[in-house]
């Protein structure tokens, strides 16, 4: 009895840790496209919210932090201020350590 109510437990917690697995990827996925239609939109403010949710559900796409660091260089751009710049360098390099390759196709277009 005690066994099978382990085994429960364990099944639950096993596939509770698998719908995250494959949820977390999508739901990120789905924030990162709408940061970008905010964006194109001129809706900062939340574009912003909605990169950082993108970042922090998928930590290991080096598209979030590039893609977040194009819209930081652009806001350094239009507010004329540099603050906005280092914050984006900073998201560069943190796409290159991801993906080394992040760079060398951005450079290359």
């Amino acid at each position: 009895m005690i066994l099978k109510k382990s085994l429960n437990i364990a099944l639950i917690i096993f596939f509770t840790f698998l719908a995250a697995v494959v949820l977390l990827p999508f739901l990120a996925k789905i924030s990162f496209n709408k940061a970008k239609s905010m964006e194109k939109d001129y809706r900062w403010k939340v574009a912003e919210k909605r990169y950082k949710f993108a970042m922090a559900l998928g930590r290991f796409n080096a598209d979030y932090p590039y893609a977040y660091a194009k819209f930081l260089a652009a806001q350094a751009i239009s507010k004329n201020n540099s603050t906005y710049l280092r914050k984006a360098i900073d998201f560069f390099s943190k796409a290159v350590t991801l993906n080394s390759s992040n760079a060398e196709y951005a450079v290359n277009k």
